[in-house]
Protein backbone atom coordinates (compact mmCIF):
# COMPACT_ATOMS: atom_id res chain seq x y z
CA UNK A 1 0.00 0.00 0.00
CA UNK A 2 1.34 3.21 -1.29
CA UNK A 3 1.46 5.97 2.07
CA UNK A 4 -0.61 8.99 1.71
CA UNK A 5 -1.80 11.73 3.03
CA UNK A 6 -5.34 9.84 3.36
CA UNK A 7 -3.99 6.72 4.56
CA UNK A 8 -1.22 7.28 6.87
CA UNK A 9 -2.96 7.09 10.47
CA UNK A 10 -4.61 3.79 9.61
CA UNK A 11 -1.04 2.10 8.16
CA UNK A 12 0.96 3.34 10.92
CA UNK A 13 -1.97 1.74 13.72
CA UNK A 14 -1.26 -0.99 11.18
CA UNK A 15 2.35 -0.69 12.20
CA UNK A 16 2.29 -0.64 15.62
CA UNK A 17 -0.47 -3.49 15.86
CA UNK A 18 2.74 -5.45 14.76
CA UNK A 19 4.66 -4.38 16.99
CA UNK A 20 2.43 -5.01 19.63
CA UNK A 21 1.35 -8.42 18.50
CA UNK A 22 5.04 -9.60 18.17
CA UNK A 23 6.12 -7.66 21.47
CA UNK A 24 7.51 -10.76 22.75
CA UNK A 25 10.33 -10.79 19.64
CA UNK A 26 10.79 -6.92 20.19
CA UNK A 27 11.48 -7.32 23.80
CA UNK A 28 14.03 -10.11 23.73
CA UNK A 29 15.77 -9.39 20.52
CA UNK A 30 16.11 -4.61 20.99
CA UNK A 31 18.14 -4.79 23.79
CA UNK A 32 20.65 -6.95 21.85
CA UNK A 33 20.80 -5.68 18.59
CA UNK A 34 23.36 -3.20 19.22
CA UNK A 35 20.74 -0.11 17.56
CA UNK A 36 20.30 -2.12 13.71
CA UNK A 37 16.56 -2.22 15.08
CA UNK A 38 16.39 1.71 15.99
CA UNK A 39 18.88 2.35 12.74
CA UNK A 40 16.73 0.85 10.46
CA UNK A 41 13.18 1.40 11.91
CA UNK A 42 14.31 5.10 11.81
CA UNK A 43 15.33 5.21 8.17
CA UNK A 44 12.00 3.45 7.18
CA UNK A 45 9.95 6.20 9.14
CA UNK A 46 11.82 8.83 7.95
CA UNK A 47 11.71 7.70 4.64
CA UNK A 48 7.66 7.70 4.57
CA UNK A 49 7.88 10.76 6.96
CA UNK A 50 9.62 12.32 3.89
CA UNK A 51 7.10 11.06 1.01
CA UNK A 52 4.55 12.50 3.27
CA UNK A 53 6.01 16.06 3.78
CA UNK A 54 6.78 15.84 -0.46
CA UNK A 55 2.88 15.61 -0.99
CA UNK A 56 1.96 18.34 1.86
CA UNK A 57 1.72 21.53 -0.57
CA UNK A 58 2.56 23.70 2.06
CA UNK A 59 6.32 22.12 2.15
CA UNK A 60 6.92 21.81 -1.02
CA UNK A 61 9.12 25.16 -1.37
CA UNK A 62 11.63 23.57 1.11
CA UNK A 63 15.07 22.55 0.01
CA UNK A 64 15.29 18.11 -0.01
CA UNK A 65 17.87 18.43 2.70
CA UNK A 66 15.27 20.49 4.75
CA UNK A 67 12.82 17.94 4.07
CA UNK A 68 14.70 14.53 4.64
CA UNK A 69 16.47 16.23 7.70
CA UNK A 70 12.77 16.64 9.32
CA UNK A 71 11.87 13.45 8.19
CA UNK A 72 14.46 12.19 10.49
CA UNK A 73 14.15 14.19 13.64
CA UNK A 74 10.27 13.61 13.73
CA UNK A 75 11.17 9.50 12.77
CA UNK A 76 13.43 9.72 15.93
CA UNK A 77 10.98 11.59 18.69
CA UNK A 78 8.16 8.75 17.17
CA UNK A 79 10.51 5.64 17.92
CA UNK A 80 11.65 6.92 21.06
CA UNK A 81 7.53 7.13 22.09
CA UNK A 82 7.62 3.80 20.49
CA UNK A 83 10.71 2.40 22.50
CA UNK A 84 9.02 4.13 25.47
CA UNK A 85 5.85 1.71 24.98
CA UNK A 86 7.93 -1.39 24.61
CA UNK A 87 9.57 -0.45 28.10
CA UNK A 88 6.00 -0.26 29.10
CA UNK A 89 5.22 -3.59 28.09
CA UNK A 90 2.79 -2.14 25.25
CA UNK A 91 0.18 -1.39 28.04
CA UNK A 92 -1.10 1.43 25.77
CA UNK A 93 -3.33 0.42 22.60
CA UNK A 94 -1.65 1.54 19.29
CA UNK A 95 -4.03 4.05 18.92
CA UNK A 96 -2.94 5.73 22.18
CA UNK A 97 0.32 5.51 20.76
CA UNK A 98 -0.49 7.09 17.83
CA UNK A 99 -2.19 9.90 19.54
CA UNK A 100 1.09 10.56 21.73
CA UNK A 101 3.04 11.00 18.71
CA UNK A 102 1.19 13.41 17.18
CA UNK A 103 0.39 15.21 20.28
CA UNK A 104 3.97 15.57 21.22
CA UNK A 105 4.74 16.71 17.24
CA UNK A 106 1.84 19.60 17.50
CA UNK A 107 3.38 21.07 21.08
CA UNK A 108 6.64 21.22 19.43
CA UNK A 109 5.50 22.98 16.16
CA UNK A 110 3.49 25.40 18.73
CA UNK A 111 6.96 25.93 20.70
CA UNK A 112 8.37 26.95 17.30
CA UNK A 113 5.62 28.80 15.99
CA UNK A 114 6.28 31.19 19.04
CA UNK A 115 9.95 31.42 19.10
CA UNK A 116 11.26 34.34 17.78
CA UNK A 117 14.39 33.32 15.71
CA UNK A 118 16.45 36.56 14.87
Amino acid sequence: MALTLENWRPAVIQLLERIADNSKIFLNAYPYDDGVWRQSTNEFVAARLSILLHAMPEYRYLKEDVIETSAEFIAAGALGIINKWANDNFTASPRTVLDQITTANRLFNGILDRWKLS
